[in-house]
């Protein structure tokens, strides 16, 4: 079990010098690729919305945008939607 775990956890340090945000999700609130155009930079624009929108706000338009593709043809993923899970820090 310990030895699984080992794979699964990240831990260390970071510098917090100019650090104004930590945000951490899960799977679930990546966006779909085709929502991202080539010149961007996906993170940026992620965390971009996530942090213009909140957290509840960006995963109530991702919900929404999956359920508008129930087959999983224009955004091809494994399944409908995906459990979202997020953790918002502001220093």
């Amino acid at each position: 079990m310990a030895k699984m775990m080992q794979s699964i956890i990240e831990f260390g340090k970071i510098n917090r010098n100019g650090l104004k945000h930590l945000v951490v999700v899960t799977d679930g609130f990546f966006l779909p690729k085709e929502c991202v155009s080539e010149q961007d930079c996906y993170w940026e624009v992620m965390i971009s919305k996530i942090l213009s929108k909140g957290l509840q706000a960006y995963a109530n338009d991702l919900i929404e945008l999956e359920a508008n593709d129930p087959e999983c043809v224009r955004y091809p993923r494994f399944k409908m939607s995906d459990d979202k899970t997020g953790v918002w820090i502001t220093f």
